[in-house]
């Protein structure tokens, strides 16, 4: 019993989550980076028919 208490592996830290979801934060970033990306090209784009 006292065993298997001591065999848990500790929590993980946040930078090795962050490693284990890199690819989840990149399209994320790639996402935000492209609904940003659309509004201002909106934007310039209602400026210039005016």
């Amino acid at each position: 019993m006292f065993r298997f208490l001591l065999d848990v592996p500790p929590e993980p830290t946040l930078a090795e989550k962050a490693k284990t979801n890199i690819w989840l934060i990149i399209i994320a970033l790639a996402a935000m980076v492209g609904i940003v990306a659309f509004f201002i090209w909106k934007r310039r784009k209602n400026k210039q028919e005016c």
